[in-house]
């Protein structure tokens, strides 16, 4: 940057600070935005690889790291551990030790709250609130797949009775006896998101535009016109929070 005269260096460096608080600020909420559009790629595992610690936090779990959460039981308990939402199997993780531990007694878990987040338990799912109220609220299900590739038989060995098609677990990487240590395979995820609206019973639908529609059968005509005309796509977060506020709250 060069120095306007009788500008002093001072003056220029607090200008540069300020310029690059704001490119940062550019650059995260582009990487906010990324970060919610599909996600595919690939990793190199051996057999017993633990397939959650060879993928990238921002990856394999919902939240960034491991976070202090408070857990609200429907017994009216509360208790606080460090938790994470894993996205492949949709469990509640804590650490214990050096070990990380699945809650197993999630179905009697109400909500989780981290310092900026809420999930609930509903329909046998742990979703994030995006939007809450009384009598309609809208949240997110992040989904994480991956996909075992095809594979010579008897050189890494087959796919385990457990996993359907060519989907596995992360488990079955590490816990199958079939498989030999040698060989690297090249492993593909995709990372996705669904929506779901959640009405005041804790009833939980895919928010589709037929849910929409159940939802709020007086604003029909313009639920149709307004996702006909704004090509809306009920997979995509803001399209989704887009339509989920006009119904309540008549935003264009």
């Amino acid at each position: 940057m060069t120095v306007k005269r009788g500008e002093s260096n001072v003056s220029s460096l607090f200008k540069l600070k300020g310029m690059r608080k704001f490119l940062c600020s550019i650059l995260s909420l582009v990487l906010a935005a990324s970060a919610l559009s599909a996600q595919k790629g690939s990793i190199e595992a051996r057999s017993r690889d633990d397939l959650l610690h060879k993928l990238d936090m921002s990856v394999a779990y919902v939240l960034p790291e491991f976070t202090d959460c408070q857990v609200h039981w429907l017994d009216g308990r509360m208790t606080a551990s460090p938790l994470n939402i894993c996205a492949f199997d949709n469990s509640a993780r804590f650490i214990a030790g050096r070990d990380t531990m699945i809650v197993r007694n999630i179905d009697n878990v109400d909500f989780i709250l981290s310092p900026d987040r809420k999930f609930v338990y509903r329909d046998k799912m742990l979703l994030e609130l995006l939007r809450e109220t009384p009598d309609l609220s809208l949240a997110e299900k992040k989904r994480l797949r991956i996909s075992e590739p095809k594979m010579e038989q008897g050189s890494y060995g087959a796919i385990p009775a457990s996993s359907s098609a060519r989907t596995t677990t992360t488990d079955d990487y590490r816990l199958s006896e079939s498989r030999s240590y040698g060989r690297l395979v090249s492993v593909d995820y995709s990372v996705s998101w669904d929506y779901y609206l959640i009405d005041g019973e804790g009833n939980v639908t895919k928010a589709g535009r037929k849910a929409f529609l159940d939802a709020f059968p007086e604003l029909e005509d313009e639920i149709k016109a307004i996702i006909r005309q704004r090509k809306l796509k009920l997979d995509e977060r803001d399209d989704v929070l887009y339509l989920y506020d006009y119904c309540l709250n008549g935003i264009k």
